[in-house]
């Protein structure tokens, strides 16, 4: 009887100590892979691009605007630059557009794949523009003349001798190399070029510009002007043809382009370069992230390459865990910095033995993109070389206002706040045919610098859905630590229950020593507590062990 209880006592240690052990392992297994596992197919199951999805709702068309901010730099001394003396510019605004931005031409390819297009539109936002209006006058570079005598000039220079006879014609009361107009002319409007000439010296520039018109130019219905600006190419019109996975295979390549324009390469750079690579998303959908130190690779139409943004840090936002990306300032490093960037720089055609002609530190030559001699950099010439922060006075280049930075929901790759700064230039040159241009002080010349943004309300949308995310994912890791918490206080019963039947044990084979005395070889006796009888114990040898003793009853 005595060896069964003993039995019965050790098992319920066995089986309360397998038990804790086994909720331990179990609510680690789940807490480590299973419940992530679980949460991680219901994110996929929102976010990719599948009809139906919540991912494919919302990527297909922005249920709010985007904040589409520009800021102008006004040229405040316009005749002393046309003179050769270091220019001036006062920046202005911002000058604040919603931007709506849908996908059309949506068509599911084979191999979890999907193609389309980007439509955008614009509209001035009076409120968010505060004190600022489209009426606003301006001073700015004539990008349109500059941009035609340079193309002039490396195709046909005897050609320049028109230029120089054309520009009155082309912009009636020209004095200078600089356009006076109203901001929604030089943004959507568009600036009249004058081209109804049948005879004289403007008549083959208008030809020309009309064989090689570029974005930024629109014919003038009935009529044989044409109309500069900034963005009217941009605004109800349509991009390149994208393709990108829809990540039902592999959720981490949701977004990421495999083609553009039917290419898997940028064909307006030579092929097998850092230039032509096609990396990354186009920035309306980016993928979870599965290693933080990875780059996250962005591409640009406007400045036809893959940039990348690099982490910088762990924060919080909303009462969510977010990270950090910051664009790399080595995106636009010269071929000096990165030799690999030597397919940025431009090729004399004229002369094929001549070294290529590259930008210094902070500038992308995005001419063989725009159709124009248009110069990207960072706002304010953040991280450029010296020589094209100070050819203008009037940078006032800031970290936190002209940096890229975007915030991410890590699990989801939903950002919680996007920035994307980026100013464009054009390079002003003398020309001595020209001669508005043939005393010009010489350097990189600003033009404006855009900020887009997702606005707050825009964020507003996603927070619930993360929120709801952050929810699940606390009740999941207090279930887990709750169960751990269990089998762990299981594991303490049964240690107790152990060291119990180890002391009753113990006590019980002590019990027996503790009842015969032995000294020397004398006779002892004692009074049996529980019969009263008296019982002698013979004297026996020291080492003969105790439970050998007979007792005997008198």
């Amino acid at each position: 009887m005595k060896g069964l209880m003993e039995l019965r006592g050790l098992s319920r240690v066995v089986y309360t100590g397998s038990a804790g052990c086994f909720i331990i392992v179990l609510s680690i297994y789940f807490g480590i892979a299973g419940f992530p596992y679980l949460l991680q197919q219901q994110i996929k199951s929102k976010i990719v691009l599948n009809n139906g999805s919540e991912g494919m709702e919302a990527w297909e068309s922005l249920p709010l605007p985007l904040e589409f901010k520009v800021f102008i730099f006004n040229v405040t001394n316009p005749d002393e630059v046309s003179k050769g003396m270091q220019p001036v510019v006062q920046e202005l605004g911002p000058y604040v557009y919603d931007q709506y931005r849908r996908k059309v031409n949506i068509e599911f390819t084979e191999d979890d794949t999907i193609s389309y297009r980007i439509e955008k539109k614009f509209y001035f936002n009076k409120n968010k523009s505060g004190c600022y209006r489209e009426s606003d006058v301006v001073v700015v570079p004539n990008v349109p003349l500059i941009g035609t005598a340079y193309r002039v000039e490396e195709r046909f220079p005897m050609g320049l001798i028109f230029i120089n006879s054309s520009a009155s014609l082309l912009f009636p009361g020209i004095k200078n190399l600089f356009l006076t107009t109203t901001v929604g002319d030089l943004f959507f409007n568009g600036v009249r070029i004058k081209c109804d000439y049948l005879k004289g010296p403007a008549m083959p520039v208008c030809q020309g510009i009309k064989r090689n018109l570029p974005p930024s130019l629109k014919e003038i219905p009935l009529s044989r002007d044409f109309a500069f600006s900034y963005f009217s190419d941009a605004n109800s019109s349509v991009s390149g043809v994208f393709k990108t996975y829809r990540g039902n295979k592999n959720v981490y390549d949701l977004g990421r382009i495999i083609k553009y324009d039917n290419n898997t390469h940028l064909t307006m750079w030579d092929k097998n370069t850092t230039c032509s690579e096609l990396k990354g998303t186009d920035s309306t959908i980016l993928a979870p992230i599965q290693n933080k130190d990875q780059d996250i690779y962005i591409f640009l139409p406007e400045v036809c390459l893959s940039l990348k943004a690099v982490f910088s840090r762990e924060t919080n936002m909303y009462g969510i865990d977010v990270y950090q990306y910051m664009a790399s300032h080595h995106n636009f490093d010269s071929e000096k910095r990165n030799p690999s960037h030597i397919c940025r720089c431009k090729k004399q055609e004229d002369e094929p033995n001549a070294p290529p002609m590259c930008l210094k530190d902070g500038a992308i030559d995005a001419s063989k993109c725009q159709g124009a001699p248009v110069v990207f950099t960072y706002p304010h010439m953040l991280f450029a070389d010296p020589e094209y922060q100070n050819y203008v006075k009037g940078y006032k280049g800031d970290y936190e206002k002209h940096q890229t930075e975007v915030f991410i929901e890590p699990r989801t790759g939903v950002p919680l706040a996007a920035f994307k700064r980026i100013q464009m230039n054009i390079f002003l040159r003398r020309l001595e045919d020209v001669d508005l241009f043939a005393n010009i002080s010489e350097g990189l010349f600003p033009l404006i610098w855009i900020e887009e943004a997702l606005t707050e309300e825009l964020v507003q949308t996603y927070l619930s859905d993360m929120k709801e995310l952050m929810s699940t994912t606390r009740i999941i890791m207090s279930v887990t630590g709750l169960l751990i918490g269990v089998g762990i206080f299981c594991l303490l019963v049964a240690l107790i229950l152990y060291i119990k039947h180890r002391n009753v044990a113990c006590m019980k084979e002590n019990q027996v020593v503790s009842n015969i005395s032995l000294i020397g070889h004398g006779i002892v006796t004692r009074k049996d507590p529980d019969t009263a009888e008296k019982r002698i114990a013979y004297d026996l040898p020291n080492s003969l062990s105790s439970d050998r003793l007979t007792v005997q009853k008198f």
